[in-house]
């Protein structure tokens, strides 16, 4: 899906700061300027806040270093919530739950 039907999926795709943009701050890929005014709306927009604190599979994914995959079988063995995206197939991840299973670590294995 390229980023202009990605962007109609979004749930504010008359907004002023776009899916594709939220998704370029996030990565570090916005010139500076241009970051600074995405940021200075983001501080006091309520609906890009809650974008900002969610992330869809793929960068998810990223995020804990996992496979697509292992984040899916994650959620099917209840570590994880994911949030349908309306008009898709797509699902979302709230950063903080992400944090937190981030967080939990792996069980040290025992050594023989």
């Amino acid at each position: 899906m390229n980023e202009a039907s990605a962007e109609s999926l979004d749930l504010f795709p008359r907004h002023e700061v776009g899916l594709h943009r939220l998704r370029r701050l996030r990565a570090g890929e916005l010139p500076s300027a241009e970051a600074a005014q995405v940021q200075a709306h983001t501080a006091s927009c309520a609906a890009c806040q809650g974008r900002l604190a969610q992330l869809e599979s793929e960068e998810a994914a990223r995020h804990l270093g996992v496979k697509v995959a292992t984040l899916y079988a994650y959620v099917s063995r209840g570590l994880l919530v994911s949030h349908a995206v309306p008009g898709s197939r797509r699902r979302r991840f709230a950063r903080e739950d992400l944090d937190r299973l981030a967080g939990r670590g792996r069980p040290a294995r025992a050594v023989r």
